[in-house]
């Protein structure tokens, strides 16, 4: 074997070391990344990529739609109908993405606002939206306008004719969906 052969077979070693080292170096950054994920993040990641999403609660519901908000323990999706869907994260079971995601690797960011779900109802409240509230693993909606937000209260008109009110503590909170005029 001449000089050169020799030469040339040093390098190619040498850059399949470097390649292969490269390759597990990504495959780690992955991994870490994977295990610092956070539902919030990877909301936060499908929000910005605007593909459709479909999120089942652990009650069994199903909102497809798209992520338009991310506070610090809900997201918010539009459905196909133009209403807004407020998730609380405690009731969501999971999220699934169709094909599009920039990103096959889960999000490790912050929320796009550090708000929380009653100060975003109590900024839609003085609008008085149509709403459909669901609290736990409560199967009965309760369907009305939405009056007001408090400390740990909030306050529906209902729809009858005696203009009841309906009072859902905020704690218990699943979801609310809010009808866009």
């Amino acid at each position: 074997m001449d000089g050169d052969e020799a030469l040339r077979r040093m390098l190619d070693d040498e850059r399949a070391r470097a390649g292969g080292a490269e390759r597990a170096r990504e495959r780690a950054l992955r991994e870490q990344a994977a295990e610092e994920s956070t539902l919030a993040g990877t909301l936060r990641d499908l929000a910005e990529s605007s593909v459709p999403v479909n999120v089942r609660t652990l009650a069994g519901r199903s909102h497809q739609g798209v992520v338009v908000g991310v506070g610090c323990d809900f997201c918010a999706v539009e459905s196909a109908d133009r209403r807004w869907i407020y998730l609380a994260f405690a009731a969501i079971g999971s999220v699934r993405s169709s094909a599009g995601m920039v990103s096959t690797d889960p999000g490790s960011r912050r929320p796009q606002a550090d708000r929380t779900l009653e100060e975003a109802l109590g900024y839609l409240a003085p609008e008085r939206p149509r709403v459909t509230v669901l609290a736990g693993m409560d199967p009965q909606p309760v369907a009305g306008r939405l009056q007001s937000v408090g400390r740990d209260l909030m306050t529906v008109r209902l729809g009858g004719a005696r203009g009841e009110l309906c009072y859902v503590r905020l704690g218990a909170l699943s979801e609310i969906a809010v009808e866009l005029d």
